[in-house]
């Protein structure tokens, strides 16, 4: 069962990501933050898999947020997939060089669905790769 943290202020994204996540099939327990300062809080007490971060955000934003997350080595597991409105590539560029594994831009419809089915073979793509560096390094 995966554990996946949503990062978002909007209510709406959070309850359609939610629901996304139950069309697609996906085994979770998810927790909820508003910003990222709330999402610091949150991950001490509920370690997730998978963070789903939107960027635009009051208080911590997204990128603050996922540089202070990458900082924090018994986080270095946790996939980080950007799930935002925007597709300027600088911002792609600035998450994915701060440690994002994977940035998505939501649907216009409003409909995450194909995002969330993607999301599983992100994690295991990462959850791979990090058990086999961390078998290498020892």
């Amino acid at each position: 069962m995966y554990k996946i943290l949503i990062c978002d202020d909007n209510p709406a994204d959070i309850f359609l990501a939610e629901e996304a996540l139950e069309e697609s099939d996906f085994q979770c327990i998810t927790k909820t933050a508003k910003d990222g300062e709330d999402a610091l809080f949150v991950i001490k007490t509920f370690k997730p898999n998978i963070i789903l971060l939107d960027l635009n955000m009051p208080k911590m934003n997204g990128l603050e947020f996922l540089e202070e997350l990458r900082k924090i080595p018994e986080y270095d597991d946790v996939v980080v997939v950007v799930l935002t409105t925007s597709s300027q590539e600088d911002e792609i560029f600035d998450t994915m060089t701060k440690g994002a594994d994977s940035y998505m831009v939501k649907n216009p419809d409003g409909s995450f669905t194909p995002q969330m089915i993607t999301l599983k073979s992100i994690y295991q793509d990462k959850h791979f790769k990090f058990i086999k560096y961390k078998r290498t390094e020892v």
